[in-house]
């Protein structure tokens, strides 16, 4: 006899192993990933994306174009729907050149992350996934983030 229980939608990320593993690394020992919102199950909506991930703390937010590239943010600041800019010295954009990991740190941590009402994750001015109830991303290299690479050569 089997156990009758409801019909659950499976989440999956689209990072690889590969990637996960990087970015598990980057954020230090121990940690690891589970998926708490996914656009596509859940609705291009800024209040879904606060339903399932305020208050949750430190979390990973990844986005995907049509031409499989990877791109997201990080922040130890707990999602809300303040309105405000959160100060967060250790968030971080990514994305990936292969299998590499390729970081980039806030100019000034003060404008590290946005807690916007109608959006889902809100990166300084660089990166927006879900800007109110649409699904596009909006992306200004430069103005808030600086890449880890250029940061380290000069």
């Amino acid at each position: 006899m089997q156990e009758l229980r409801p019909a659950t939608t499976v989440m999956n990320s689209n990072l690889t192993k590969v990637q996960t593993s990087a970015l598990c690394q980057e954020l230090g020992g121990g940690v690891k990933l589970t998926l708490l919102f996914k656009a596509s199950i859940h609705g291009f909506t800024g209040a879904a994306f606060h339903q399932r991930c305020d208050t949750r703390g430190p979390s990973v937010s990844v986005g995907y174009n049509r031409s499989g590239y990877v791109f997201g943010g990080y922040t130890t600041a707990p999602f809300c729907q303040s309105g405000q800019y959160v100060s967060d010295p250790k968030a971080f954009l990514f994305t990936f050149k292969g299998d590499k990991l390729l970081k980039y740190l806030p100019i000034n941590n003060a404008y590290a992350v946005r807690m916007t009402p109608n959006s889902g994750p809100y990166f300084g001015k660089n990166l927006v996934l879900m800007n109110g109830d649409a699904a596009v991303t909006y992306s200004n290299p430069g103005s808030c983030y600086i890449s880890l690479q250029k940061k380290c050569t000069k």
